[in-house]
């Protein structure tokens, strides 16, 4: 169970910089306003599931990829 957390938390660890390192503009503050601020994470949060379905790049699968079977396909 212990090496289990530790993978998870490596798995996070390691994606915290992926949003930066390939959008570089989202570096820009968001906006105070409630409503913008919620659409500009919305759209974030959808262009990171693209990259990662379309270049097939996730750190929680290739953390995993030994341990689970995880499915690549959608239904």
């Amino acid at each position: 169970m212990h090496n289990a957390i530790i993978s998870v938390r490596q798995a996070a660890e390691w994606g915290m910089g992926s949003i930066q390192k390939v959008y570089s503009r989202l570096n820009v503050p968001l906006p105070y306003v409630p409503e913008l601020r919620g659409l500009r994470i919305s759209n974030m949060f959808r262009l990171i599931i693209y990259r990662v379905r379309t270049v097939g790049i996730s750190q929680v699968r290739t953390t995993f990829s030994g341990d689970m079977d995880i499915s690549t396909t959608s239904d």
